[in-house]
């Protein structure tokens, strides 16, 4: 299990990784193929021993003794020039398979089970049992990914033509979900998508062309309507390396949606509510995220000699910032949304901040890439150095349980912490 993805969970949300650090939009488009291993063995041609001698050489051909003559060279023709082929659009029919029950319900206000991509499939993990079982087969031309938990019984997930589906747990039925991005594939991707309360889909993707840039294009649908709500034009893509990740998330009543991209100079944070009623002023700002149960959101922003990230009540606009000066991504709140956990990327640490008593703390061990399996655990992938480009750590396919009481470490599993959803 050591090439697996993993998504997200609404309250405790996993960014992609930065190694390297390609823009979200190169990154998203590129993640279903990251972890495949594809190997080619190159053979050598040898004569085993005892095998008969080889024929004998065929004498030349005596040389010519008169002047040959000479071929007429053909009359110059214009070659037309190869046709480019037009790109195939995968036909995906996935595969669903029945499970033998629910995911558990959580006992602590953690996780019980755990919904992550691989192999170009989709499976389930259970944390008390230790166990996976495939729930989506994919195949090398039809991968699927990004999967999320609609409700206990429900998981959506992407294939690489950008479509979106859900798979009954219980019964391995596939439905497909619809989308009102524009365009149509290729030319149509998804940058990334959330699902309210099972009913309303934000999906993220390239908009239209203006003043020759393309723009993100953000569509809100009710899944119970099939009809499209509201959508906006907002940022721009960027088609080059580096930036800030893009990011979308309902909060957790699903009455407010946090948007975060990218235009040609700053990142911007929007907050919009389920008719596209602008909740906040854009702010300056990446990586945003919703505390668990609230209408609080963190997020990140770039100072003239440091970052620092905002804690931001958006009902009275209430707001501090904390853990200045450090080069943190990807934060991951609590399931009671009292801590959040980010990874250090100049150092391959993982950092703990307690909202409750306003300090921090540096979990033990090189790891990265943080994922709450409850109050007190936090999941984390170990990691090891290496000379790449963005944070100077790479994981090793190794995942440790950290206990932030008692400093206890456990190795699990799975083999990666990002791109996970949880329940």
């Amino acid at each position: 299990m050591g090439d697996e993805q993993i998504w997200t969970k609404r309250g405790s949300r996993v960014r992609l990784p930065s190694i390297p650090r390609p823009s979200r939009a190169t990154l998203l488009r590129a993640t279903p193929s990251v972890g495949v291993v594809s190997l080619s063995l190159v053979g050598l041609l040898a004569v085993p021993a005892g095998s008969p001698p080889p024929p004998p050489a065929v004498a030349a051909a005596p040389i010519a003794s008169t002047e040959p003559v000479p071929t007429p060279s053909p009359e110059p023709t214009d070659t037309p020039s190869p046709v480019e082929q037009p790109q195939v659009r995968p036909v995906c029919h996935p595969r669903g398979f029945a499970n033998p029950g629910l995911p558990p319900a959580s006992r602590d206000g953690g996780a019980s089970t755990i919904a992550y991509s691989h192999g170009s499939g989709i499976w389930l993990y259970g944390i008390s049992t230790n166990s996976a079982r495939e729930l989506v087969r994919g195949t090398s031309v039809c991968g699927f990914y990004f999967p999320r938990f609609i409700d206990r019984r429900t998981i959506a997930f992407a294939d690489d033509a950008s479509d979106l589906h859900t798979v009954d747990i219980l019964t391995g039925a596939i439905h497909s979900l619809p989308s009102h991005l524009p365009g149509h594939w290729p030319d149509r991707w998804l940058a990334a998508y959330d699902i309210a309360t099972g009913r309303t889909m934000a999906e993220l993707g390239r908009g239209q062309l203006v003043d020759g840039r393309t723009s993100y294009e953000l569509a809100v649908s009710s899944l119970t309507t099939r009809k499209l709500i509201f959508s906006k034009q907002l940022g721009l893509v960027c088609e080059c390396d580096g930036g800030d990740p893009l990011s979308l998330e309902w909060s957790r009543d699903g009455s407010l949606l946090a948007v975060g991209v990218t235009t040609s100079s700053e990142s911007l944070v929007y907050v919009f509510d389920r008719s596209g009623k602008q909740a906040l002023v854009p702010q300056k700002g990446f990586g945003a995220t919703w505390l668990a149960g609230t209408h609080t959101l963190i997020f990140g922003r770039h100072g003239t000699h440091r970052d620092v990230w905002t804690h931001f009540d958006i009902a009275n606009h209430n707001r501090f910032d904390f853990l200045p000066g450090r080069s943190l991504e990807s934060p991951i709140p609590s399931p009671d949304g009292s801590k959040v956990a980010f990874t250090d990327d100049s150092r391959g640490r993982v950092v703990v901040f307690d909202f409750n008593s306003r300090t921090s703390k540096t979990l033990q061990g090189a790891h990265a890439y943080p994922l709450w399996l409850d109050g007190d655990r936090v999941a984390a992938a170990a990691v090891v150095s290496c000379i790449c480009e963005g944070p100077q750590f790479q994981p090793s396919g190794k995942v440790d349980s950290i206990s932030l009481s008692t400093g206890r470490v456990v190795r699990l599993v799975l083999g990666l912490t990002w791109g996970v959803d949880l329940y």
